[in-house]
């Protein structure tokens, strides 16, 4: 499988106690403690990474430019092997409150840096590509993008971007023909 290089955290609440027998993860209120040591107040703790390839595919809902010409990704759909155990987990109480556990990932450029870090957003589903099983996801940022912030822009496309955006050029195709596409330019580069 070709693809980013990514490292996948796998998450899991906080259960760290206290010396005073405190629980860090409040189960009624569904709060982790602001003073734990072990996960900073945030609730979760990640096990150690698992290096691994994945395919990821951003979800703009219309093209963006930004002033220095960068793209913000905010949401974006990844696919990565199936021995991958990625997952989302949902804590509710009796009050209708929901706590999530996100795993993590961090997707690095060709230069080994850290490019982007994004967390689980819904359940994986089984995908097949070419006769070998994947998983499918959305992911998202934990920060509040540009693309968010600031709502729809009025966008000046250049020429090229005109033709590449225009109707005749895009073709409407669900999600898995567009992923059979991916990995067979992928194939073929081999």
């Amino acid at each position: 499988m070709g693809g980013y290089k990514v490292k996948y955290f796998e998450a899991e609440r906080c259960n760290f106690v206290f010396p005073n027998g405190k629980k860090c993860f409040d189960e009624n209120t569904l709060s982790p403690s602001a003073d734990c040591p072990v996960c900073n107040g945030t609730g979760v703790v990640y096990k150690p990474p698992i290096d691994t390839l994945a395919i990821a595919i951003d979800r703009p809902n219309k093209p963006r430019r930004e002033p220095l010409g960068v793209l913000y990704i905010d949401s974006i759909k990844l696919v990565v092997k199936a021995n991958i155990p990625v997952k989302i987990v949902k804590f509710e109480n009796t009050n209708g409150r929901s706590f999530f556990v996100r795993d993590k990932f961090q997707i690095y450029t060709s230069s080994n840096n850290v490019w982007h870090t994004v967390y689980v957003d819904s359940e994986p589903k089984d995908v097949w590509l070419a006769g070998i099983l994947y998983k499918s996801f959305e992911a998202k940022s934990h920060v509040v993008s540009t693309r968010i912030a600031e709502g729809d822009k009025d966008i000046q496309l250049s020429p090229v971007e005109k033709v590449m955006t225009s109707p005749q050029t895009i073709v409407q195709q669900d999600e898995s023909e567009i992923l059979k596409q991916i990995i067979n330019s992928i194939v073929e580069d081999f």
